[in-house]
Parts: C-alpha cells; structure tokens; sequence
C-alpha cells in the first residue's frame, strides 16, 4: 500500500497549472471556469482569431464572423450545398476553388459522432508562418502564403457514414488578404496531366511549352500561368517515376541499390564503404567516417583493358551531391578520338591514400596497364596513387596545360603587384609554354629566371619551386608528337554529366547519381556501336577533312613547291605547322605528300572521308613522315646546314678560350648539352629513339 506522501505527490504533480497564476486544478473544466472568472481579460489578449478592422480578438472564427456582421456591417453569406459522394464534393470544391481563385485545407483531423463523419476546411492563407529548418534558405520572392491573421473563408463538412451523402455549410467571403495566385498550389488535374507525359518520357520543355499553348489558347488565368521548370522538376522528383530513390533516406536507398547490383551477372560496383562503417578486404586504409563508392560496369572494364596502354586521364568534378563528395573519373581515347570514361568513384576526398584503394580494386579486375602518357591536373597525388598501383613502366606523366595556364594566372594575381608587370609576365609565360624547340626553351627558360629573380623575386620562387623541376610534364617542346595537350576529354565529360544527364540541376543525392552515372554508362555502349556500324564526324576527323581540304586547294593552286624528293623525304615550302607535332591531327603536308605518293589530286567524297578518318592513324608513319617535312621555308640542304653548325662551332670554341666567367661558361654549357639531345634524338642516330 502506498503512503500518504506518496499520494499526496502524486496528486500533485497530476494537477493542471494555471498559466496566469499559481493554482492547479484536478479537471480542465475546473480551469476553464478559473480562467473566464478571473482572467478573463488576459485570455481575451491571447486570442488568435484577430478582425483585420479593429484589431479586437475572439476565441473562435464563429465569434469572429458574428462581430465582422454586426460592428462592421460586412456582408456575409452562408450556402448550404449538398452531394451523394464525397467524389461529386472534390469535383464541386475545385471547380469553386478555380472560380473564386482560392484554395481550402484541413488543419485538424476528422470527427466521428455516431454516423457522421465531419471535417473543416480552411483558407490556405490563414494562419502564421511556421518554420520548419534552420532557416539557411532565402525566402521566396513572393513570401509566404501565410497572411499572419485568420481568414473567416471555410468550408463545414458532414457526411453520412451510412447512405454517403455529404453536406457543406460554406463560407465564400475571404478577408485580411486580396486574391493572388501566386500562392496558390498547381490544381491536381494539371499535375495528372504532366505526371502522365512525365511518364511517357516526354522532355520538360516541351510539357512546358504543350501547357504554355494550351493557356493560350483556352485563356486560362489560374496559378497554372506561374507554372515553370522548377516546378515540373519538383514534381518528376516527389513522383520518383523512375523508381531512383527507393527510400527516402539517402543512405538507405543507396545501400538497396548497392545490394541490387550485386544480384546481377555482373556486378559494377567494384567498392562499396559507406560512412560510419569499418571496411574489410581489399580497402583497409580507410578512417570510419570515410566514403567510397566506384563502379565499373562489364563495357567500361573491356573498354579499359582496350584502350588503358595508351593514354589514362583522371579528374575530379565537384557539386555532384550535396555533401560535397567529389566524382573521380578514369578516362581513355578510343579509337575514334574521344574520351571514354572507364571507372567512376564518388568519395569525400581525393588524396593519394583514398585514390590508390579506389585503384587498387580497378587493378584487381582489369589486370596490369602500362600507358604511354598520364594526365592529370596540376596536383601529384593522381600520378603518385596511379603508379603505386600500376608501377610506373615509363609512363610519361602530362600535366594539362590549361589547368597549367589558370594556376600561372591566379599566382601572378597574388605574387605581383603591378598590372603591367602581371601582363608583361604572363606574356612571357605564354611564349615559353608553346615554345616547340627544347634548346630555345632552355634559353628562354634560363633569360625568364633571370629576369624573375632579379624583379619578381617571389614569383621567381614559386615557378622555381613548382614548374621548372617538372618542366617535361607542361612545356610543349617535351611533348611532341603526344596525343593529348590538355584534359578537354574530362571536361567534356564534365559538361555531358551535368548538363545533359543532370538538366544543369543541383543534384543532392548519391543514390541519384549513381543511377545517372549507370545509364550514361549505359548509353556509351550504343554510342560506341553506332560509332563502329555507322560512323561518326568527331571533332578530330572534322580537322583532318579541313585539313585534306586546304590541301588540295594548296595543290590546286600551286601554293606548295616540292623541292626535294629523296629516299621518302619531303621537303614543302610552307609555314610552320603545329598539327602533327602538337595537336596530333593528319595536316595539310601530310596530306599533300599522301596526294603526291598516290598521284591522286581528286577531292575525296564524303564517304570516303569519313572511311579514312575513321581507321586509327599509325603513330610510327605519322612521326616519319612529319620528321621529313620542312616547315620553315628554307630551301637549304643538309651539307649546307652542316657546314653552318661547323662553322658555329670554332666560333663557339675561339669564344671559349677566351672566357673565363663561370656563369657565362654554365650557361653555354647547358645549351651544348640540349644541341647534343636534339642530335641523338636524330632517327638516323643509332642511339636514337
């Protein structure tokens, strides 16, 4: 039994306060009598049924459409409609909420008393603003729908449970706010309406533009004229019509669309470690709150054992999802001269550590790669994890040279001052960037420095510190003859990804994402069969037909002079030509001196352009036949070019005998040695490559 203490605590803490005072009561009725007898003034105040003319507040709607009638002769009519279905009483309320421009909800649940069902419908802009986050977003432009008062606008439902029939008792008169339609929802037909073209495929601005003729034409004048792309976007995301999220929870959904995957034949998700979670295997040198998830489909991972000897570019994208994970993309050059991506990993950073186990797993079902060229952004952890995994077999690592170009910009912006000085800098830059001749690099390198160090001396050490030691990975004179200059394929890839699969949308999800990355996988297997079947005009086989055009026309009117033609080399008198060298595209000598071999001065069809374009282009013929083009229009011969050097040379040597400045001395040094390389890099030298 329980002693008196405890009863009486119980009773206690049982008992309802007063908000105005100290007393409690055991029932509410009590208190309701208290607060009307003796707070009757303040519980008037806390009212919040307020007259928008008076400002007086009352307890209920009722009151306050008694008090708007009789203290402000408003007019105020009651209709008393009738109906055997709830079905034929949302007919009648939307065609009411059409007409009059309004729009009614239910805020309270519905009432059972014995057979009747009965529920209230309010105007939509009654009430005051409740907010639900933090409040980091902007407020709309057209600001809430809320009036921060209450609007006497409602509807008093009553159906029959038993025959079905419904009775509304209505109150059509709206105050505290004009009519507007920007706060009013899309009607529910006009939702079916795209739902149903959403679901058949077809494209948001053509709905849009559909729904836009319709107006038109009908005339129409509700919120369906505000209707824009945002919102048929809303819509296609809360109808999930593709079956993407298949739970609300991001996380969730993912981890489904993960363990789906690994149901099929084969499996594209290669790695799969969520945050929060230790990982076991193969990935092991990951923290808990890490995240990687990359995948590989059947067509990319053959697509990769193809083409992965040659060139492998990776890159980053960022803003793919709302938690700022980072998209890491492998890509390679088909035969047709695009970038073809070949693995993805979305993950939240991209440091050596994580890039080398998302590596390590393209390893495990790829096998060993061993490319020519590497590319990459200006950052070392790309090369560094690559040939932790793969080795490094000789791989030449590329840097892209527009990544390059912003980096230069933006430290001239921090490092020099003067407007001039940054111009007259970046001048230089620009001109040793596209410098073709590695001895007039070294010059020009060692005249920059000097100049630099002397005036610039910060500059001087951050382009010392971070270029000049890997002057091979950026400066064109180290990369002739390579197939690509800059990382375009990943931007391009970049732009298809985000404008075209994701409709230049923010996406927030990564279970969104991992489902536009699979279909775009997808579709480049069909790209590539009609690629293959039918043929396709690619930025690079459009330059080599320009370049087969100017040539003829170069023939056509003699505008090029054979000079000499002796065991297969050829020398043209024309302008110096980067094509070949450089951008790794057939130019226009090339083609002459094909035209020339073939006794053909005929223009090719169409056809047959697009046939030649689209065999893959032999690099050892290429290099050949470019090393016997001279492209500077001189018409001197070798012996005559070797008596020159000669006669360089005893300058050279009387000079030298004289001198006895050390840095002179090291200067000429350095260039010796770069005319030596050119010399062995000679194909006719035996230790030439």
């Amino acid at each position: 039994m329980a002693s008196s203490s405890d009863t009486i605590e119980k009773s206690t803490t049982s008992r309802i306060p007063c908000t105005y005072c100290p007393k409690t009561f055991a029932f509410r009725s009590g208190l309701s009598r208290h607060i009307k007898t003796d707070h009757h003034e303040e519980h008037e105040s806390s009212y919040n049924n307020c007259c928008h003319i008076c400002n007086a507040k009352y307890a209920s709607i009722s009151v306050l459409t008694t008090h708007l009638k009789e203290q402000h002769a408003m007019t105020i009519p009651i209709e008393t409609h009738s109906f055997s279905s709830v079905d034929e009483f949302e007919q009648w309320k939307s065609e009411e909420e059409k007409k009059c421009k309004s729009h009614y909800v239910q805020h309270t649940s519905s009432q059972f008393h014995q057979s009747r069902k009965c529920w209230k419908l309010y105007c939509n802009r009654s009430g005051k603003y409740q907010p639900r986050g933090d409040g980091k977003r902007v407020l709309k432009s057209q600001g809430f729908s809320k009036i921060g008062n209450v609007c006497i606008a409602n509807m008093k439902v009553t159906q029959d449970t038993i025959s079905g029939n419904v009775t509304v008792e209505y109150y059509p008169v709206h105050n505290s706010h004009s009519i507007d339609i920007a706060h009013l929802p899309i009607p529910e037909s006009v939702k079916l309406n795209i739902a149903a073209k959403l679901q058949q495929g077809v494209p948001i601005d053509r709905i849009l533009d559909d729904m836009r003729d319709r107006m038109s034409n009908d005339g129409a004048s509700g919120p369906e004229l505000l209707l824009s792309k945002q919102d048929i976007h809303n819509l296609k995301r809360l109808l999930n019509l593709q079956g993407i999220m298949k739970h609300s929870n991001d996380y969730e959904s993912t981890c489904a669309w993960v363990e789906e995957l690994k149901a099929k034949h084969y499996n594209p998700v290669i790695v799969f470690k969520p945050q929060g979670k230790e990982q076991t295997g193969s990935v092991n040198d990951l923290a808990k709150d890490d995240f990687l998830l990359a995948i590989q489909t059947e067509f990319q991972k053959d697509a990769l054992q193809q083409y992965g000897n040659n060139v492998i570019m990776m890159d980053a994208t960022h803003g793919t999802t709302q938690y700022n994970f980072l998209l890491i993309s492998i890509l390679v050059i088909d035969d047709h001269g695009t970038g073809l991506p070949v693995a993805w990993a979305v993950s939240n950073r991209e440091d050596s550590m994580l890039l080398m186990q998302f590596l390590i797993v393209v390893n495990e079902r790829v096998g060993s790669l061993t490319p020519k060229y590497f590319m990459s952004d200006c950052a070392e952890q790309y090369f560094t994890a690559w040939c932790g995994t793969f080795g490094h077999n000789n791989t030449q690592k590329l840097v892209c040279i527009w990544h390059v170009d912003r980096a230069w910009r933006k430290s001239l912006q921090t490092h020099v001052n003067s407007q001039q000085n940054r111009v007259e800098i970046y001048h230089h830059l620009c001109v040793l960037l596209r410098e073709t001749d590695q001895s007039n690099f070294i010059l020009k390198l060692q005249q920059l420095m000097s100049y630099l160090h002397e005036n610039h001396h910060e500059f001087f050490e951050y382009f010392n510190t971070y270029y000049v030691p890997h002057k091979e990975e950026w400066a064109t004179c180290f990369r002739i003859g390579t197939i690509v200059n800059t990382n375009m394929f990943a931007e391009s890839f970049h732009r298809l990804l985000k404008v075209v699969y994701l409709e230049g949308k923010q996406n927030r999800r990564v279970d969104c994402l991992l489902f536009t990355l699979l279909r775009l996988s997808r579709n480049l297997v069909f790209d590539q069969i009609q690629k293959t079947e039918k043929g396709k005009m690619t930025h690079r086989k459009s330059e080599i037909n320009k370049r087969h055009a100017s040539a003829e026309e170069s023939l056509n009117k003699a505008l090029y002079t054979t000079i000499s033609e002796e065991n297969s080399s050829w020398e043209i008198q024309s302008f110096t030509s980067a094509d070949a060298s450089i951008h790794y595209t057939v130019c226009k000598h090339i083609h002459i001196i094909h035209m020339k071999e073939s006794d053909e001065s005929k223009s090719m069809s169409n056809t047959e352009r697009s046939t030649e374009a689209t065999v893959p282009f032999d690099r050892q013929y290429f290099s050949k036949a470019h090393q016997g083009i001279n492209t500077v229009g001189s018409t001197s011969d070798a012996e005559k070019v070797k008596k020159e050097i000669t006669s360089f040379m005893h300058e050279t040597e009387s000079l030298l005998s004289a001198c006895d400045d050390i840095g002179t001395m090291e200067a000429v040094k350095q260039h010796m040695k770069s005319a030596i390389a050119v010399l062995k890099a000679n194909p006719g030298h035996e230790d030439g490559v």
